[in-house]
């Protein structure tokens, strides 16, 4: 089941940048930077929003992909949240609702962030990416 975002999780920035080699002479890894912003409206310039002043967000959106049509399965924040970060569906991870937790219904599985971790990337977080139980480690 799809639905759009509009008050869930609606503003997911993927600024990349990206270059053209080949994948066996790669020299050096890319600057990748993910900014999501969850429970919110897309209220910014790069999103067509002529009310509110976002220069800074805008400059940044300029210089790398701003998503224009962006769904969730579940209309609560934490299934998106641990479906967009780990590549599986709700009906994958068992995650529904707020009182589940990632790590609790999949151990093992490798989020986006431990995939750039594993490959040499500093990988760092801040604010409520994920909802842990009060016992797990964070993602």
């Amino acid at each position: 089941m799809k639905t759009t975002i509009n008050s869930n999780m609606a503003l997911g920035l993927a600024i990349t940048s990206l270059g053209c080699a080949s994948p066996t002479n790669i020299v050096k890894n890319f600057n990748v930077l993910m900014i999501i912003a969850d429970d919110l409206r897309p209220d910014l310039g790069c999103y067509g929003d002529n009310n509110v002043k976002t220069p800074n967000i805008d400059k940044l959106a300029a210089r790398g992909t701003v998503f224009q049509r962006a769904y969730c399965q579940v209309a609560v924040c934490n299934p998106s949240r641990v479906s967009l970060l780990s590549g599986l569906r709700p009906d994958t991870t068992g995650v529904y609702d707020n009182s589940k937790f990632l790590r609790t219904q999949m151990p093992a599985v490798v989020t986006l962030p431990q995939h750039f971790k594993n490959h040499g990337y500093i990988s760092l977080s801040m604010g409520k990416v994920y909802h842990h139980s009060p016992t797990e480690p964070g993602n």
